[in-house]
């Protein structure tokens, strides 16, 4: 037996073994990554289709966010983690209908965190008339719509009687008034401007991708906080210093103001806290992670309204 060793040693078969040894694994990680990167590209373009479904149903619902969540979810859909609708020809009537109910609980969670989120805004408005501070409670919902243009507060500014109804016809764009006078070239601009509907649609999506996604969550997380990292991908280390903990350093970046900062902070900074405590997520019962990695995904788009904006839709 000693012998073969030795005789394997030293033939080709063993150089071959120790380059395998060494190269499988890297190709094991790039391609890991390469998965996960066109996974993330690809939500990130179903993040733009989203925002052209939200400005379409916006338009045509009197710039309604409810309508334009909704289109927003459904478009994004695909790129959704959680929601696993198998259905083919061969699946059971049960697993369709178990796919549906699963889609359908995630958009009331999805729903009731939009609700969550619409009463925090509200306590902020609140709380910045009366004392000039608002809460750090940030938007956890998996999906949501914000309007960019118009703004409640534009309508101070419009003409009569558009100011007065809180309503604005999308195919007046500012011509002739009811008496048959023309409006002011300034008065014609804001009522072209304030029929244009700016939205913003923000998606946390969830990287899936074993090693992949604490990968590039990490590195996502290190640009955000301004740290700057060095050294093998899999090892990475802080510049400028030989200390792996890498974790600890962006951890203290973020956590910066202790448990003030969490009621009346920053919103994008607790954003940032929740994410990184998501990462350390453990199994139920067990000391096993089971990180979630999520990051956040923007996409605007603009339409110009084809009904009337309502003023109680707006923010």
């Amino acid at each position: 037996m000693i012998r073969g060793i030795k005789n394997f040693i030293k033939s080709d078969d063993a150089q071959v073994f120790v380059e395998t040894v060494f190269v499988v694994p890297l190709m094991l990680f790039m391609i890991l990554g390469i998965l996960q990167l066109a996974m993330l590209h690809q939500a990130r373009l179903q993040t733009e289709y989203a925002a052209y479904q939200a400005a379409r149903a916006g338009i045509v619902w009197n710039a309604n966010q409810s309508k334009m969540m909704n289109a927003a979810f459904v478009a994004l859909i695909p790129s959704m983690y959680i929601i696993k609708a198998n259905i083919t020809e061969t699946n059971t009537s049960f697993n369709i209908l178990q796919s549906i109910i699963q889609g359908a609980a995630f958009w009331l969670i999805n729903y009731a965190g939009n609700q969550l989120n619409k009463g925090v805004l509200q306590l902020d408005q609140f709380l910045n008339k009366l004392f000039g501070i608002s809460t750090g409670i940030p938007d956890l919902s998996l999906v949501n719509v914000y309007i960019v243009n118009p703004k409640k507060s534009h309508l101070d500014s419009m003409p009569e009687p558009y100011k007065t109804w809180g309503e604005v016809d999308f195919d007046d764009i500012g011509v002739y008034k009811a008496d048959g006078s023309t409006y002011t070239e300034d008065e014609a601009k804001k009522l072209r401007d304030f029929n244009r509907l700016c939205i913003t649609v923000r998606f946390l999506y969830q990287m899936v991708i074993p090693f992949a996604n604490w990968t590039i969550h990490t590195a996502w997380m290190a640009g955000v906080t301004g740290v700057q990292l060095t050294g093998a991908i899999e090892r990475p280390v802080v510049k400028g210093s030989n200390n792996p903990d890498v974790e600890g350093t962006i951890g203290g970046r973020i956590n910066v103001g202790g448990w003030v900062t969490y009621l009346f902070g920053s919103k994008d900074q607790n954003l940032l806290r929740v994410l990184w405590q998501l990462r350390k997520v453990k199994r139920p019962n067990s000391d096993v992670y089971r990180g979630i990695y999520m990051i956040p995904l923007w996409a605007t788009y603009t339409m110009r309204m084809q009904s009337n904006i309502f003023k109680e839709n707006l923010n």
